[in-house]
C-alpha cells in the first residue's frame, strides 16, 4: 500500500528527511553520475510531496514544490524522482498529477514550471506542459524548461 504525503520542511520527520535526501542522492548523484550540491538551501522554503511504501516504510517517489518567486516567477516542481525498484509502475505520472492538483487547489497559480531532463519531454507534455526554452546543460544533463498554464 502507498501513502501520499505533502509536508512543509518543518513538518518532515528526521527519518523522512533522511530517506528523501538518500533517494535524491542515490538517483541524481550516483545513478546519473552528476556532481552537484543537492542540498541547495531551497528545501527549507519548499513543500515536499512523496509516496511512502507502507510495506517497506520507505519513501519511494518524491518531488518538491517551490513557491512562486523562489526560483521562478511561477510555482515550480523539482527534484522529481522515483526509486529504481518502483519505476515503470506509473508512479511518476500519479505523483505529478496529484502534485498539480494540490498546487491548483491550494496555491492558485497562473502556471507551473518544471526544468525537465530533455528525455522526459514527452512525459511532461502528456501532462500538459509546453516547452518554453531551448535545451540547455544543467550539471552535465540536457534539460528544457516547460510550463503548464492553468
Amino acid at each position: 500500500m502507498l501513502t501520499w504525503k505533502i509536508k512543509f520542511f518543518a513538518e518532515l520527520s528526521g527519518e523522512e528527511v533522511y530517506q528523501i535526501l538518500k533517494l535524491r542522492q542515490d538517483v541524481f548523484i550516483v545513478e546519473q553520475a552528476c556532481r552537484y550540491l543537492d542540498t541547495d538551501n531551497l528545501d527549507q522554503k519548499s513543500l515536499h510531496a512523496f509516496f511512502v511504501s507502507e510495506e517497506r516504510d520507505q519513501v519511494i517517489a518524491y518531488c518538491r514544490i517551490l513557491p512562486e518567486g523562489l526560483v521562478s516567477p511561477h510555482v515550480a516542481i523539482g527534484r522529481v524522482v522515483v526509486s529504481p525498484e518502483f519505476r515503470q509502475q506509473g508512479l511518476a505520472n500519479k505523483m505529478i498529477t496529484k502534485t498539480i492538483a494540490f498546487i491548483k487547489e491550494e496555491m492558485h497559480p497562473e502556471a507551473i514550471k518544471v526544468s525537465a531532463q530533455s528525455h522526459l519531454n514527452t512525459f511532461y507534455a502528456s501532462l500538459g506542459f509546453e516547452n518554453i526554452s531551448q535545451p540547455f546543460d544543467e550539471d552535465g544533463i540536457e534539460h528544457i524548461d516547460m510550463l503548464l498554464t492553468l
